[in-house]
């Protein structure tokens, strides 16, 4: 009898020690997140990640309170594990769940609202013993530089040439009255350069070009769906009004083209009878070039805008990552 007396004595040890000890807060916020702040791109608080250390024998409690709409997803678990120690979705009411704390490392707590929604989170934990009751759970994050085994391909956007405005004269306008009827644009293209493009829209009057951004356009789908699976088909540019020949050159060519001698062109970046156009380039990408410009129209000159830009690979043989530094307790 006075055994089983003792060991239920040991058994509810720690359990009077818990209740000897204060809950401690961790955190406690509130967010409100509306259908504007949602769809805006440049806002981010509505999908966050929280990182507090836990030492060993903790006990952590989480609640969380919808007060409108629903959370599209609550989750948290140790930073190291690849799948979180609690995950919902669609969260509405009052969700409460606790954890105990099996080693001191770093926890995350992920909250991600689609919809507008309002709620409150409260993090607490109860200290294992009286040790750590100090325990400092805030994490900083410190850079550090490491050399990577393979090295990583990433792509840069560089605008050649802004979206600007050319007149070209007429044939007749040109052999009568003197200014051109042909001009040329010198395309250096940086080193390691795996395509470009050009955009170019033409008008009779200067004023009716509409605007139009080809490195905005093309930022965007990069952006979306990466180089590999580009396809300018997807960028809509405004119509044209009127006819212009775009010729590629290279340095021996452009001469004879800007003389009006006989020329050679290279078929891959040359547009005839266009009105408007996106060109890609992908295999003439040494350079340098030059885009030789022509108006059909013998009697009347038109007003021409072009822009070009370029996709250069830059490899990567080491990177920046944070590293977390927290308080160790054993």
């Amino acid at each position: 009898m006075k055994k089983t007396l003792l060991q239920l004595l040991l058994l509810l040890l720690p359990f009077s020690i818990w209740a000897q000890l204060p809950i401690i807060d961790v955190i406690e916020i509130q967010k409100s997140f509306t259908q504007s702040q949602i769809d805006d791109e440049n806002y981010q608080d509505n999908a966050n990640d929280l990182y507090f250390a836990f030492p060993k024998g903790d006990k952590v409690i989480v609640e969380l309170e919808i007060v409108e709409g629903s959370m599209s997803n609550f989750e948290y678990g140790l930073d190291d594990d690849e799948i979180p120690k609690f995950s919902a979705l669609d969260i509405t009411g009052v969700t409460k769940k606790e954890f105990y704390v099996p080693i001191t490392n770093l926890y995350f707590f992920t909250y991600e609202c689609y919809k507008p929604c309002k709620f409150k989170l409260k993090i607490t934990r109860l200290p294992g013993t009286d040790a750590t009751l100090a325990y400092n759970t805030s994490v900083k994050w410190n850079e550090k530089k490491i050399q990577l085994d393979t090295p990583e391909i990433s792509y840069e956007i560089v605008q050649l040439q802004e979206a600007q405005g050319f007149y070209i004269n007429s044939g007749s306008n040109a052999d009568f009255k003197g200014g051109k009827s042909r001009i040329s644009i010198p395309v250096n293209l940086p080193e390691n350069t795996v395509s470009w493009y050009y955009s170019v829209i033409s008008f009779r009057e200067d004023q009716d070009i509409p605007d139009f951004s080809l490195v905005k356009s093309l930022t965007g789908l990069v952006d979306k769906y990466g180089v590999a699976n580009l396809l300018i088909d997807q960028i809509t540019m405004p119509p044209g009004q009127d006819y212009i020949d775009v010729y590629l050159l290279d340095g021996t060519n452009v001469q004879a083209f800007l003389a009006k001698t006989q020329f050679r062109y290279i078929m891959e970046g040359t547009r005839e009878n266009i009105k408007n156009g996106m060109v890609e380039i992908t295999k003439n990408v040494s350079g340098p070039y030059y885009l030789g410009m022509r108006d059909p129209d013998y009697y009347t000159g038109i007003n021409v805008r072009i822009e070009i830009i370029a996709i250069i690979a830059n490899s990567i043989s080491e990177k920046v990552i944070e590293e977390p530094v927290f308080e160790k307790f054993e």
